[in-house]
């Protein structure tokens, strides 16, 4: 192997790799978007709950 060609290779190597992680990049952008869109949704839910175990304490003590 030529001295030459060899950062050539090495640069096919590297973007066939990046090739191969980016749809994997792609899914857990997709993940972390859907779970914060979760947690936006149910934290009212949670604030309720609390709320409503806050009253229920204050009623029984």
């Amino acid at each position: 192997m030529r001295i030459g060609s060899q950062p050539i290779l090495i640069a096919a190597r590297i973007s066939g790799i990046v090739v191969l992680i980016r749809p994997f990049v792609a899914l857990t952008h997709l993940f972390i978007a859907l779970s914060s869109l979760f947690v936006a949704l149910f934290r009212p839910f949670v604030a309720l709950s609390q709320l409503f175990v806050a009253l229920t304490l204050l009623f029984v003590i």
